[in-house]
Formats: structure tokens, sequence, C-alpha cells
């Protein structure tokens, strides 16, 4: 458990290292994965005649994507936030959609805060330490699954969104108004 922490690795090969603990695995592992979803999210984006409409929902999977290929910490999680008005738009549209872009943007936001790690690893220091070695496994999945999982579960989520549902959304009404009203700057 030494190596994880409040600056832990939030990349995709973390979670695979478990299953096997081989460079030559996880690392083409996580890139086919994410290189998928990425050239996905290309195709769209290339394609995409109105881009200002839906650049929101465009940027939202991207955000997450993005960091589970590559060397992160939890830190450079903060991005998840330029993900928030994507958010907000399925949200004002509401349904079932609006629920799922809550539950995953929110669990991805509190899971990669510092605050919650660092009661984690307060309570997770006093545990005696297991055994077993299927019992360390477990305790570090609890710590190394969390983050890289949810950033996955939220890209496929909003990638889907801005692939099949982004020309809906856009067609709706009141959707420019909730694109004006996330660009439009702010009176303090």
């Amino acid at each position: 458990m030494a190596g994880h922490g409040l600056g832990m690795i939030i990349s995709l090969q973390t979670v695979l290292s478990i299953f096997r603990d081989d460079a030559n695995f996880y690392n083409p592992a996580s890139y086919l994965v994410c290189g998928g979803l990425l050239l996905i999210w290309s195709f769209k984006t290339l394609r995409t005649e109105a881009p200002q409409k839906i650049a929101w929902l465009g940027l939202a999977p991207i955000a997450a994507i993005s960091m589970l290929p590559i060397y992160h910490r939890i830190y450079d999680a903060k991005v998840l936030l330029v993900a928030i008005p994507a958010c907000a738009i399925l949200w004002a549209r509401g349904g079932a959609l609006a629920w799922i872009a809550l539950l995953t943007q929110g669990t991805a936001i509190f899971l990669t805060g510092s605050f919650p790690w660092v009661i984690f690893f307060h309570l997770v220091k006093y545990l005696p330490l297991p055994p077993t070695s299927q019992s360390r496994t477990i305790l570090e999945v609890m710590q190394v699954f969390p983050v890289p999982l949810i950033l996955l579960a939220m890209g496929v989520f909003y990638l889907w969104v801005y692939v099949k549902r982004s020309q809906d959304i856009a067609a709706s009404p009141g959707t420019e108004e909730t694109l004006a009203s996330a660009d439009a700057p702010t009176n303090s």
C-alpha cells in the first residue's frame, strides 16, 4: 500500500496491473481501450458541422478519457470540472440521462477530491495488515480501482451522449439558452 495515497496514479494501467503486473500487458491494453475511445471521439468531432452547439458535450468525454492512458496523479483530475456544463445541459433536459450524468459526474468529482481520500487513508492505516495476499489485493483494489473506473464510466457515458444524442440535444428547445448561459460571463 505504500505506493497509494493522495498522489496516487489514476491511469488505467493501475487497474490492469492488478490482474497482470507486466508493462507489456497493461500499457498496450490501456492504449487500446483509450485509443479506441479517442478514435470514436475524433471521428465524431471531425464530422460535426455545428460544434459550437455541442462543444460542451464533446469536451466532457475527452476530459475523463484523456487521463486514463498516460501517467496522471489524482490532483490532475481537477480537469473534470470542465465537464460540469455538459452535465448541466443534460440535467436541464431531465430524464434518465440527467440522472446518469449527475451520478457519474458527481462520483468522479467526489472520488478525485482530496478530502475523501484523506478520510479513507486515515481509516485504512488503523486496519490490521491482512494476513493473506488475497486480502491485501482486495485492500489494494479498494484504493486503486474507484478513480480510473469512474473516469472510464464517465468518459464512456459522455462519449455515448456525444456520438448518439448530441444532435437531438442540440436541436431540442431550450438548448440554445442553456448553452448561451453557460458561455455568458458572470457579472459580479
